[in-house]
């Protein structure tokens, strides 16, 4: 009895209410590290922000979710290298982990060349930040000149995620076990000595 009490997450109430606390508190600072790093993005990424709680045999789990865009942007994207307006890049990008380390990114742009869906996803952009276009040059022109330019450098990241997730780690695992000892007090009271005598 004191066994099934144990892996039932319906006795984990304090647990369950800081793990949902925890997860809306790294959303907010996930928004508020883009709109300070991007503020002139579409907006589509931060609405794409959510997590999920969960329990699988017996633990809980915890995932951050974004659209298939934000995982580039999380750990950035390393570019082909190449000349620039005339400076040379290797094109090397780095992201900052849950540990707050910082890694080498393992995605790249396979090809050379930018395809019609970069070049269409970059007008909008070119339009919001108010970038002028040169005299006898497109719209068209000018984003396959920036789209050149990314390949080439690569994608910066800007860690929504795990820039805050590293900063709180200590105060993080803290609270998780205080929150975990007050429902096994919770139970041991509940249920009498049971948990200690199994």
């Amino acid at each position: 009895m004191a066994r099934s009490w144990m892996t039932d997450s319906k006795n984990f109430k304090n647990l369950e209410s800081y793990l949902e606390s925890y997860g809306d508190y790294i959303i907010r600072q996930a928004k508020l590290t883009i709109k300070k790093e991007a503020p002139k993005s579409s907006g589509r990424l931060s609405r794409s922000l959510k997590y999920r709680l969960g329990t699988k045999k017996s633990e809980y789990l915890i995932k951050f979710d974004s659209n298939k865009y934000g995982a580039f942007v999380e750990r950035g994207v390393k570019g082909k290298g190449g000349k620039v307006k005339g400076i040379q890049y290797q094109g090397n990008r780095t992201y900052i982990d849950v540990r707050g380390k910082r890694q080498r990114t393992k995605f790249k742009f396979r090809h050379k060349n930018p395809g019609k869906n970069m070049v269409s996803a970059l007008i909008p952009w070119i339009t919001r930040n108010g970038i002028a276009i040169k005299k006898g040059q497109t719209m068209t022109g000018l984003a396959y000149a920036i789209a050149y330019g990314i390949i080439r450098k690569g994608l910066p990241s800007i860690s929504f995620y795990t820039q805050p997730i590293a900063a709180t780690r200590g105060l993080f695992v803290r609270n998780l076990e205080k929150n975990y000892a007050a429902d096994i007090e919770k139970g041991i009271v509940a249920n009498g000595f049971r948990l200690k005598l199994n």
